[in-house]
């Protein structure tokens, strides 16, 4: 339970795409240094850890953040090798997840106060263009089905025209 602050705050930031990946996150600096411990032992013995850092070079580090500490692989830009480091690592570490630089953010941020009221005026347009678009497809139809009403009764009325002149005929004969 102590885990779940550190765990939601990080949360909070994670993307699909990480940057780094996080886990073993505590108080105390020896659960640490044997989480640590345990990481180490775990990229000797397991085949496939210790292929991932040969292949992609990662680095693991301790990072501090307010009462907690934890133990941090940087510069996780490929997909595999995220995916990976959560599948093999997660056995080992329940509290393994995945956080991001959010670089799409910041960017966001730099953008003026113009740039964004242009950006909403854009989307409000596109939303009512889809509105007056999908009025009119059910104004037409509305009329098509009113159409079809219409050619409904009138054949209905020839066919009893054609029965009546059908019987006129009968009686003829």
């Amino acid at each position: 339970m102590r885990n779940y602050l550190f765990l939601m705050i990080f949360i909070l930031l994670s993307q699909l795409q990480a940057d780094r990946v996080l886990f073993g996150a505590t108080k105390d600096s020896d659960k640490l240094d044997s989480n640590i411990q345990k990481l180490e032992k775990s990229l000797m013995e397991n085949r496939e850890l210790r292929e991932l850092q040969e292949r992609y070079s990662f680095k693991y580090s301790k990072e501090r953040v307010g009462d907690y500490s934890a133990i941090v692989i940087e510069d996780v830009d490929d997909i595999v090798l995220k995916e990976s480091l959560v599948v093999l690592l997660k056995p080992i570490f329940k509290d393994i997840f995945t956080v991001s630089s959010n670089k799409k953010y910041r960017e966001e941020e730099d953008k003026s106060l113009l740039d964004n009221i242009i950006e909403s005026t854009r989307l409000i347009n596109k939303f009512h263009i889809i509105i007056l678009l999908t009025i009119l497809g059910f104004i037409f139809l509305y009329r098509r089905f009113r159409k079809l009403k219409e050619i409904k009764s009138m054949q209905s009325h020839f066919k009893e025209s054609q029965d009546i002149i059908q019987d006129k005929l009968d009686k003829i004969i």
